[in-house]
């Protein structure tokens, strides 16, 4: 994510100025001519130790994070106790599929729900599903797309559950990112405070519509034959963590969540995010002589029916991991900390940056540490079958032994 890189380097330069160099100069007894060239004073220090501080100022700053685990008792969850043919066809569950050759070992898919178009040149895919060829029930992963932003997230988490120790068992069903939800163009264009409230009401209907769009993939991959149906988890970064504890929160069939960069009450979020959300707040607040409370209180009222605070409860915390920033300038502490109290405060992880810089813990300058995280949890609550009865067997033995 390059558009951090400048910022590091700006971090570096200017903890080199002058006036420190003259100091560090007189602290150890050499006198520092004040003609010295800068740039000969910034070089004298050894060049793999330029090279190796950005990476550690990194580092020190993804791998810095407060971690809350889930105290409570876990409980049982509620779980409901056709394969794909060459051609592009709809199956039972009315989503039509297409082949699209093999990555990391697993038969690719393309997925359409019904009602679109049928053809793979006729529009992009809904969907991509990653298919094992290895026999027996398998696990399945949906990762949820950021909507109208970065696809790196949602690309990383795929390689490593598929290149991984059980990459060979799990199956993964990637939501394509194809609009965005929120109707930036029509707040920022609306003219009264009813064009406005029926462009929020806009914005509702496509965050409903994505999250049954959604349901309707996942029900494909419930279908199958080769599914199993206890071990099917959900995973979304910043919208699509949003969206994601929405679905997880009004299907509970779900037996594991990951939301990455989230929160609720959606009134506070954008009446603090910046970017366009920033613009459209700044115009309204305005224009209709708005104050920031009214501000938000328009816009909770707008999105309230896709908020995910409301259906937070019915979700099964010991099954969800929920990470976040502590300098987060998107999604603010209130809007963190509620969605996490609604969920009954589950596994918890703070990184010690803001909204977009705390992705660079899932790359190699972060030491790749949330990304670790994300695939170790869904291992420990996807596990396989032999696991999953071992560790039952284990918890129903008395304390005293078998």
């Amino acid at each position: 994510m390059p558009i951090f890189v400048p910022g590091l380097r700006w971090c570096m330069l200017s903890s080199m100025t002058p006036e420190t160099s003259h100091a560090a100069h007189a602290q150890a007894g050499r006198p520092a001519s004040p003609r010295t060239p800068l740039l000969r004073r910034r070089t004298s220090a050894s060049p793999l130790a330029l090279l190796l501080l950005p990476s550690l100022l990194l580092a020190g700053g993804c791998v810095s994070q407060t971690c809350i685990a889930y105290h409570g008792a876990p409980s049982a969850g509620v779980h409901l106790a056709s394969e794909a043919d060459p051609a592009c066809r709809p199956t039972a569950a009315g989503i039509w599929t297409a082949p699209d050759g093999t990555a990391w070992g697993h038969e690719l898919l393309r997925l359409y729900r019904a009602g679109s178009a049928h053809s793979s040149s006729a529009r992009d895919p809904d969907a991509l599903a990653y298919v094992s060829p290895a026999p027996g029930p398998k696990r399945w992963v949906v990762v949820l797309p950021i909507w109208g932003a970065s696809d790196y997230p949602p690309k990383k988490t795929i390689r490593w559950l598929l290149k991984g120790s059980d990459g060979g068992l799990t199956n993964v069903l990637w939501v394509q990112n194809n609009r965005r939800l929120l109707v930036f163009d029509g707040l920022a264009q609306a003219d009264s405070p009813g064009q406005f409230s029926r462009q929020l009401a806009r914005s509702a209907a496509r965050i409903d519509t994505a999250a049954n769009e959604v349901e309707d993939l996942v029900e494909w991959a419930r279908r199958r034959r080769d599914t199993d149906q206890d071990r099917i988890g959900i995973v979304g970064f910043s919208i699509g963590a949003i969206v994601g504890s929405l679905i997880m929160g009004r299907d509970p069939r779900y037996s594991a969540g990951v939301f990455v960069m989230v929160g609720g009450d959606l009134g506070e979020i954008l009446g603090s995010c910046y970017g366009r959300e920033r613009q459209v707040r700044d115009r309204a607040t305005k224009l209709f002589g708005w104050s920031r409370e009214e501000y938000v209180r328009r816009v909770e009222k707008g999105l309230s029916s896709v908020d995910p605070v409301r259906v937070a409860s019915h979700i099964d915390p010991a099954s969800v991991l929920y990470i976040d920033a502590r300098h987060d300038g998107c999604i603010p502490a209130i809007s963190r900390d509620g969605l996490w109290e609604a969920m009954g405060r589950p596994e918890r992880i703070t990184i010690a940056y803001g909204h977009k810089s705390s992705f660079l813990s899932m790359t190699f300058l972060g030491l790749d540490v949330t990304t670790r995280r994300i695939v170790r949890f869904l291992d420990r609550h996807l596990p396989e079958p032999a696991a999953r009865a071992a560790s039952d067997t284990a918890l129903k033995s008395p304390p005293g032994g078998p």
